[in-house]
């Protein structure tokens, strides 16, 4: 018995080898592809031919296929190499409710999530938080958890200096956001753990394709549900290292 349980388990341990390799490769080919998107935009910017132009924007948007494709391979296999370490956990489900007024907020307490999103999409990002919170991971999330009479500004500061991931809710609203470029700019100075939840088909501007250089993108569009079980996996795992 002791012999079978060596023999699965060193199997085990050369799958999970194999696909770590798989991701990386994985994400040398995202690189490469943001890297030619970012060579075709320098191109753009000095062509006046409309024939190129049009030429240039119909391969980039073929290159954001692709980006999409890797981002879809890269989570399904981030979903294999948990499960088979055996630290992927129980995932509950909480059906979304109604959100009532936050306590105020003890942003000198370390919490676990920061959620930034656009203020019309508030419905998913109530999602995500109800996601969060019953699987007890401890979320900040305006205007909510600011009390009342509070500094706006100062309240969102403390939080983000308080967090330890920064969830995105990825969108075309919320890439025109003024209050979620700043949000993640300063995620992104406090050298906070970025996790984008991508939750439409929008292509990614160049402002937050350069923010979010070599960062893994969790594409949810049309499978929020699905996609919540893989943003709280990977939340609970970060917590857990």
């Amino acid at each position: 018995m002791n012999d079978k349980l060596t023999v699965a388990t060193d199997k085990a341990r050369q799958m999970l080898c194999l696909y770590k390799n798989a991701h990386q490769c994985l994400l040398d080919a995202l690189q490469s592809v943001a890297d030619k998107m970012n060579y075709i935009d320098q191109v753009m910017i000095g062509t006046s031919s409309p024939a190129h132009l049009h030429e240039f924007i119909e391969m980039r948007n073929s290159f954001m296929k692709t980006d999409r494709q890797i981002q879809e391979s890269i989570n399904n296999l981030q979903m294999i190499c948990e499960e088979n370490s055996g630290s992927s956990q129980q995932i509950k489900h909480t059906a979304p409710q109604q959100l009532t007024p936050s306590s105020p907020s003890c942003c000198s307490d370390n919490i676990d999530v920061f959620i930034s999103y656009n203020s019309e999409e508030k419905d998913v990002a109530c999602q995500v938080l109800t996601a969060l919170k019953g699987n007890g991971i401890s979320c900040w999330m305006a205007p909510d958890s600011i009390p009342s009479g509070s500094d706006y500004a100062s309240e969102i500061q403390s939080a983000l200096e308080s967090c330890y991931v920064f969830v995105l809710m990825l969108s075309e609203k919320s890439q025109k956001s003024k209050w979620v470029a700043k949000e993640l700019d300063q995620a992104l100075s406090l050298d906070k753990i970025i996790l984008p939840f991508h939750i439409d088909q929008s292509i990614i501007s160049k402002a937050f394709n350069f923010r979010l250089t070599n960062v893994q993108r969790i594409e949810a569009y049309g499978k929020i549900s699905e996609c919540l079980e893989v943003l709280v996996r990977r939340i609970l795992n970060l917590k857990n290292k």
